[in-house]
């Protein structure tokens, strides 16, 4: 992820902040036009009602995480999120990284998230 100011993110206030962001491609070889879901496994960050934000497994800064986005929807954590009705032959699929304010205390230092992903064809 980009670097962010502290005061840029508390200013901006609680939610996704947009003022960077981190874009990442995945690449996908598929046959007989199948359906296309992805699951994003990781530790949500507590406190948040909708369940799309990792958590920050770095210690001092538990009101930062980072929220996962397709297509400018975000990406529900541990949930099964069909991407594709019927898949070409080759997919290439843009996702974006945000961070994510929860609001309250914020200092300066490193964010590490960490997820897991699992494709599903049928």
């Amino acid at each position: 992820m980009p670097d962010v100011r502290r005061s840029d993110l508390v200013r901006q206030g609680a939610g996704r902040y947009t003022g960077v962001t981190k874009e990442f491609n995945i690449n996908l070889a598929c046959g007989n036009m199948p359906r296309v879901t992805v699951k994003f496994n990781g530790d949500k960050m507590p406190g948040i009602a909708s369940e799309d934000v990792l958590v920050n497994k770095l210690s001092g800064n538990d009101n930062i995480g980072i929220q996962l986005f397709y297509k400018n929807n975000a990406m529900k954590i541990g949930e099964n999120i069909e991407l594709l009705s019927a898949a070409a032959d080759s997919e290439n699929l843009k996702f974006n990284a945000y961070y994510y304010y929860k609001g309250g205390a914020v200092q300066s230092g490193p964010i590490k998230s960490q997820t897991e992903f699992t494709f599903t064809y049928e």
